[in-house]
């Protein structure tokens, strides 16, 4: 890409280019404190050296030049300081609205595609064994689990240790009061979780009384009750939020700005006696008012949520039924095979289960565990880069 001409604005510099793509422009301090130069920028540790007390908001360019190919820009600034800008830089660098909007799902997080029960027969499957031993087909997963935030792992070698080896090519599991995974061995109702029981499990999030629930959720099937029952129930709480949002501004508002209280309590051997409690909103926004998080399960919400003024509790539980509604009318339900692993993204997919029976002799019997977005998300970055450049 070739610079044909560079001019300067007051606080900015205007950058023209051979391919008749619109000029791109840039403010003065920006570029000055993007210094490449080896005073104002390491190259080893990819960090930048210019210290903001250093840096001049007001500086100016007080000369410019295309240097004699067209690939790149000198500047000289007010400060004194001399600066060169390679093309291939400025270009990536627009601040074009659309440009900045592409760069944000790249680098941070992709587009979401949302899904009803339509998606039974397309959830992403991947075979275990090529995830695991080609780079390709494992980013081609992960890009899947962070666009549709389900997908299904076949073929997965039933013991207890294809979990941690999985999350130990990317990064690792997240500890939890369970311990870094947990096994999940169908048995009377006990203290630590519904979850053991055989009972109907509603759909959920986990750990909704956490400030940080887990992002990443994994379910592998060792072995699978042979009675009837036992079907995975899984929904995109994005989708029905989304429904919401153009269909029930009302409901929505309460959704997504009041907080809803959540506990838990219980014993288990890695730590002992546990107590967890949390407020969340049931959809979270973030700072531009996308939809960022689903926080929703209905055993951990708190039985007194004394902390919800007294004139929107009817309200708010009248939006919370709603949503209810709505993911389990817009459901995907399968029974896993032992052998199958799911993975999906904790902050979007609810997760239940119907009841089932165990006989004498048989048992149900999955292993779980957790990562986070920010430990897949630079893998991925590691992935193609050295996959693409």
């Amino acid at each position: 890409m070739e610079i044909t001409h560079v001019y300067s604005e007051k606080g900015y510099v205007v950058v023209s280019w051979k391919d008749n793509q619109p000029d791109d422009k840039y403010p003065c301090v920006y570029l000055r404190d993007c210094c490449h130069c080896s005073q104002c920028y390491n190259t080893d540790t990819v960090q930048r050296l210019l210290l903001l007390e250093d840096l001049d908001v007001e500086v100016e360019a007080v000369k410019l030049e295309v240097d004699n190919e067209g690939k790149g820009v000198i500047i000289e600034w007010s400060d004194g300081h001399h600066s060169n800008f390679k093309s291939g830089w400025l270009r990536e660098s627009s601040l074009k609205p659309d440009e900045i909007r592409k760069k944000q799902l790249s680098y941070y997080t992709g587009e979401k595609v949302t899904w009803n029960n339509d998606f039974q027969s397309s959830i992403p499957t991947f075979n275990f064994e090529e995830v695991m031993m080609d780079d390709h087909t494992m980013l081609e997963w992960l890009l899947n689990l962070d666009k549709f935030g389900l997908t299904i792992l076949a073929n997965v070698p039933c013991n207890d240790q294809q979990l941690p080896m999985l999350a130990a090519k990317m990064a690792y599991l997240r500890r939890n009061p369970y311990g870094e995974t947990f096994t999940l061995i169908t048995q009377p109702y006990q203290t630590a979780n519904l979850s053991y029981s055989p009972g109907r499990l509603g759909l959920h999030t986990d750990q909704p009384s956490l400030e940080r629930p887990p992002n990443i959720q994994f379910l592998q099937c060792l072995k699978q009750a042979k009675t009837t029952g036992g079907e995975n129930q899984l929904s995109d709480g994005f989708y029905a939020a989304k429904i919401i949002r153009e269909t029930n501004p009302k409901a929505f508002q309460l959704l997504s700005s009041v907080p809803v209280d959540n506990y838990v309590t219980g014993t288990q051997r890695t730590v002992g006696k546990f107590h967890s409690a949390y407020r969340h909103p049931i959809i979270s926004l973030d700072l531009h008012c996308n939809i960022k998080a689903v926080n929703f399960s209905n055993t951990m919400r708190f039985m007194h949520m004394c902390t919800v003024p007294l004139e929107t509790h009817k309200p708010l539980y009248g939006a919370m039924k709603l949503f209810n509604d709505l993911i389990y009318q817009n459901m995907v339900e399968f029974k896993m095979r032992e052998g199958d692993m799911i993975a999906f993204d904790n902050n979007r997919v609810l997760h239940g289960r119907v009841a089932y029976e165990i006989n004498e002799g048989d048992e149900r019997h999955l292993e779980g565990g957790y990562m986070e977005w920010d430990d897949i998300r630079s893998y991925m970055r590691v992935l193609n880069e050295k996959l693409h450049g």
